[in-house]
């Protein structure tokens, strides 16, 4: 039998700043700007990688820089830059020309990083969710008819109808507690532990959109939606049992 793969969840940034990097390819140091676009943290290698749009700016800067590499391992789910053998990067977090927030791709905000040919984030993408288990149950697709109905006196039914919107919603079975929760810690510069479902659905609780991956490994988008009425409320099956079992609804998301 074959068992199905983790899926994930990448929130849709949307413009969200610029980043000040400094490269140095055996001479002096060098500062560019790298403006960050729309589209998801992924390193899908597809149109809406932010990371590959990241990795082909570096590229430019320099001949002896082509061949960057951004990447999301999908097994430890951080983000990593590799300039290539005799190169270094260096992350200007302290400079007010970085006004993107760094924790959208793991790395500490307000912080600037060694200079190394390759640079790892500490934590998880910030807005992005890797599930280590497969998708547990839900209905997956349900369509809502908002219809506005009224009963005549002769039993005749008249119904107008608003629209029909698509619904989802999704359960994770037996998620060890690490990916479920987070510290409990508010975020801070260097404070943005996002292996856990918890800090992502407090990320999307805004009404921001988001896409369900059914792989972790490929990246590559199912469908779109945004959160729905839902509360975050793991249970387990006994006191003291780390694994954890919650679910949540989604909408279509429409432009």
């Amino acid at each position: 039998m074959t068992v199905a793969p983790s899926p994930c969840l990448l929130r849709v940034l949307s413009a969200p700043g610029e980043i000040v990097f400094e490269y140095n390819v055996a001479g002096p140091a060098v500062q560019f700007t790298h403006i960050v676009g729309t589209g998801v943290v992924s390193g899908s290698g597809l149109a809406d990688d932010l990371l590959a749009d990241l990795a082909v700016d570096i590229a430019a800067q320099n001949g002896a820089l082509v061949g960057t590499t951004v990447t999301l391992d999908p097994i430890t789910w951080r983000v990593t830059i590799d300039v290539g053998v005799g190169n270094t990067l260096r992350i200007m977090g302290s400079l007010a020309g970085t006004t993107c927030d760094l924790h959208l791709f793991g790395f500490d905000q307000g912080v600037d990083t060694a200079a190394l040919q390759l640079t790892t984030a500490p934590e998880a993408p910030l807005g992005t969710w890797a599930s280590p288990v497969p998708l547990g149950g839900g209905y997956l697709r349900q369509r809502s008819a908002i219809n506005a109905q009224a009963v005549a006196v002769s039993g005749r039914v008249v119904t107008v109808r608003r629209g029909v919107h698509l619904r989802t919603s999704l359960e994770f079975t037996d998620t060890p507690e690490a990916s479920v929760f987070h510290s409990g810690a508010s975020l801070a510069p260097a404070v943005h532990d996002a292996d856990a479902f918890e800090r992502f659905f407090e990320n999307v609780s805004d009404g921001g959109q988001w896409q369900y991956c059914l792989d972790r490994n490929t990246k590559v988008a199912d469908a779109v939606w945004v959160l729905g009425s839902s509360d975050f409320a793991p249970s387990r099956r006994i006191d003291g049992w780390p694994f954890f079992t919650f679910g949540f609804d989604a909408l279509e998301f429409v432009a």
